[in-house]
């Protein structure tokens, strides 16, 4: 009777394991599937990003060249003008 019982101890125990193992492995690979999604997102966030910085430069740039032609056209003018 003891043997029986020490036997049905060890198989519950056995599938505790298992059903504990199958549990966080499921879990793994959930937080796995996650991480994927989230490292697909970030890459598109700093793609956006580069390409957001980009454009200001761009902008930016082109600001400063329009600032720059201007004030030439002031000069010139102002020298026609003297």
């Amino acid at each position: 009777k003891v043997a029986e019982l020490e036997a049905q101890l060890q198989t519950a125990k056995e599938d505790a394991a298992t059903s504990v193992n199958s549990g966080l492995m499921q879990r793994l690979e959930d937080v796995e599937r996650e991480n994927s999604s989230l490292k697909i997102e970030l890459q598109s966030r700093l793609e956006e990003l580069e390409f957001k910085t980009f454009e200001r430069d761009w902008s930016t740039e082109a600001a400063e060249t329009a600032s720059k032609q201007h004030l030439e056209s002031i000069n010139k003018v102002a020298k026609l003008e003297a």
